[in-house]
């Protein structure tokens, strides 16, 4: 069985989080685990359109966001870099009743936005 392409990945984490997401992100990883729970990250780099699109939709204004890590987006490992982010600002949404949407942006290239989203709660 074949893996799913980019976009049916990115149509599936729109509908899994309730976020909107620009057909054209580029998707640089997407990770779904149980760990005790219901626990999926994702990385995307949106260009400045794309980056308008998300953002004035996103659950959390981008002006409440704090710097750093916010402890919410975890380590570091492979495609899945926050740490490593220049410019890194989170901030967190409760979804529904125990579920919890982090995310993750840094602006500091002026040609993209690198998106860190994470979802967990049961």
């Amino acid at each position: 069985m074949s893996a799913p392409s980019a976009s049916n990945q990115l149509a599936d984490l729109a509908t899994r989080t309730g976020l909107t997401i620009p057909p054209t992100a580029q998707l640089i990883g997407i990770e779904d685990e149980d760990r005790g729970e219901q626990y999926l990250r994702a990385k995307l780099v949106l260009n400045a359109t794309d980056w308008s699109v998300f953002s004035s939709q996103m659950p959390v204004a981008e002006d409440a966001m704090d710097r750093g890590t916010g402890g919410f987006l975890g380590q570091d490992r492979a495609w899945w870099d926050p740490h490593a982010a220049q410019g890194l600002r989170t901030g967190q949404a409760e979804r529904k009743p125990g579920t919890y949407l982090n995310i993750g942006i840094d602006d500091s290239d002026p040609d993209a936005v690198s998106v860190y989203i994470v979802q967990h709660g049961t």
